[in-house]
Protein backbone atom coordinates (compact mmCIF):
# COMPACT_ATOMS: atom_id res chain seq x y z
CA UNK A 1 0.00 0.00 0.00
CA UNK A 2 1.29 3.48 -0.93
CA UNK A 3 1.74 5.82 2.01
CA UNK A 4 -0.62 8.78 2.10
CA UNK A 5 2.20 11.37 1.79
CA UNK A 6 3.47 9.81 -1.44
CA UNK A 7 -0.03 9.84 -2.87
CA UNK A 8 -0.45 13.47 -1.82
CA UNK A 9 2.86 14.43 -3.49
CA UNK A 10 1.82 12.65 -6.70
CA UNK A 11 -1.45 14.62 -6.80
CA UNK A 12 0.42 17.90 -6.31
CA UNK A 13 2.95 16.95 -9.01
CA UNK A 14 0.17 16.08 -11.45
CA UNK A 15 -1.56 19.41 -10.75
CA UNK A 16 1.71 21.33 -11.28
CA UNK A 17 2.45 19.57 -14.56
CA UNK A 18 -1.10 20.14 -15.80
CA UNK A 19 -0.92 23.83 -14.89
CA UNK A 20 2.43 24.24 -16.63
CA UNK A 21 1.16 22.56 -19.79
CA UNK A 22 -2.00 24.69 -19.79
CA UNK A 23 0.00 27.89 -19.31
CA UNK A 24 2.35 26.89 -22.12
CA UNK A 25 -0.56 26.28 -24.49
CA UNK A 26 -2.19 29.59 -23.62
CA UNK A 27 1.04 31.51 -24.17
CA UNK A 28 1.66 29.69 -27.45
CA UNK A 29 -1.85 30.50 -28.70
CA UNK A 30 -1.47 34.15 -27.68
CA UNK A 31 1.83 34.45 -29.53
CA UNK A 32 0.31 33.04 -32.73
CA UNK A 33 -2.67 35.43 -32.77
CA UNK A 34 -2.21 38.34 -35.19
CA UNK A 35 -2.19 41.75 -33.54
CA UNK A 36 -4.18 44.63 -34.99
CA UNK A 37 -2.07 47.36 -36.59
CA UNK A 38 -1.52 50.57 -34.65
CA UNK A 39 -3.23 53.69 -35.95
CA UNK A 40 -0.93 56.24 -37.59
CA UNK A 41 1.02 58.36 -35.12
CA UNK A 42 -0.24 56.26 -32.18
CA UNK A 43 3.18 56.26 -30.56
CA UNK A 44 3.33 60.06 -30.64
CA UNK A 45 -0.01 60.48 -28.89
CA UNK A 46 0.44 57.97 -26.06
CA UNK A 47 -0.22 58.55 -23.21
CA UNK A 48 -2.92 61.05 -24.12
CA UNK A 49 -2.13 63.34 -21.19
CA UNK A 50 1.34 63.97 -22.63
CA UNK A 51 0.21 64.60 -26.19
CA UNK A 52 1.13 68.16 -27.06
CA UNK A 53 -0.41 70.37 -29.73
CA UNK A 54 1.62 70.43 -32.94
CA UNK A 55 4.31 73.06 -32.86
CA UNK A 56 4.92 75.41 -35.79
CA UNK A 57 7.83 74.56 -38.04
CA UNK A 58 10.96 76.41 -37.01
CA UNK A 59 13.92 76.78 -39.36
CA UNK A 60 16.76 74.46 -38.37
CA UNK A 61 19.08 77.41 -37.80
CA UNK A 62 16.71 78.77 -35.11
CA UNK A 63 16.13 75.47 -33.31
CA UNK A 64 17.69 75.06 -29.88
CA UNK A 65 20.44 72.54 -29.22
CA UNK A 66 19.99 68.92 -28.16
CA UNK A 67 19.89 69.73 -24.43
CA UNK A 68 16.97 72.12 -24.84
CA UNK A 69 13.45 70.66 -24.39
CA UNK A 70 11.15 70.49 -27.40
CA UNK A 71 8.24 72.31 -25.75
CA UNK A 72 7.68 75.22 -23.44
CA UNK A 73 5.37 74.50 -20.47
CA UNK A 74 4.65 78.22 -20.04
CA UNK A 75 2.38 77.95 -23.10
CA UNK A 76 -0.19 76.33 -20.81
CA UNK A 77 -0.08 79.13 -18.19
CA UNK A 78 -1.63 82.56 -18.03
CA UNK A 79 0.83 85.44 -17.42
CA UNK A 80 -0.39 85.83 -13.83
CA UNK A 81 0.05 82.13 -13.02
CA UNK A 82 3.46 82.13 -14.67
CA UNK A 83 4.57 85.05 -12.50
CA UNK A 84 3.23 83.35 -9.34
CA UNK A 85 5.29 80.25 -10.16
CA UNK A 86 8.40 82.35 -10.76
CA UNK A 87 7.88 84.11 -7.42
CA UNK A 88 7.69 80.75 -5.67
CA UNK A 89 10.82 79.52 -7.47
CA UNK A 90 12.75 82.67 -6.54
CA UNK A 91 11.69 82.14 -2.92
CA UNK A 92 13.06 78.56 -3.06
CA UNK A 93 9.61 76.95 -2.76
CA UNK A 94 9.84 74.47 -5.60
CA UNK A 95 7.27 72.05 -4.13
CA UNK A 96 4.71 74.85 -3.82
CA UNK A 97 5.44 75.84 -7.43
CA UNK A 98 4.79 72.25 -8.55
CA UNK A 99 1.51 72.19 -6.61
CA UNK A 100 0.45 75.47 -8.19
CA UNK A 101 1.31 74.23 -11.69
CA UNK A 102 -0.77 71.08 -11.06
CA UNK A 103 -3.75 73.12 -9.84
CA UNK A 104 -3.64 75.49 -12.79
CA UNK A 105 -3.04 72.99 -15.60
CA UNK A 106 -4.42 69.72 -14.21
CA UNK A 107 -1.13 68.01 -15.06
CA UNK A 108 0.16 64.92 -13.30
CA UNK A 109 2.90 65.03 -10.70
CA UNK A 110 5.71 63.95 -13.04
CA UNK A 111 4.67 66.31 -15.81
CA UNK A 112 4.33 69.22 -13.36
CA UNK A 113 7.74 68.48 -11.83
CA UNK A 114 9.39 68.39 -15.26
CA UNK A 115 7.64 71.63 -16.27
CA UNK A 116 8.69 73.49 -13.13
CA UNK A 117 12.27 72.26 -13.48
CA UNK A 118 12.18 73.45 -17.08
CA UNK A 119 10.98 76.88 -15.93
CA UNK A 120 13.66 76.95 -13.25
CA UNK A 121 16.40 76.04 -15.71
CA UNK A 122 15.49 77.92 -18.90
CA UNK A 123 13.53 81.00 -17.81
Amino acid sequence: MVPLTVLFLLVILAFAVGSAVTLGLVLYAASRRPRPPLPPNARDAWPPSLALPPSPQVPSSARPGPGYPAYNPTNFLSPGDRERIFVLLRAGKKIHAIKLYREVTGAGLREAKDAVEYLERYQ
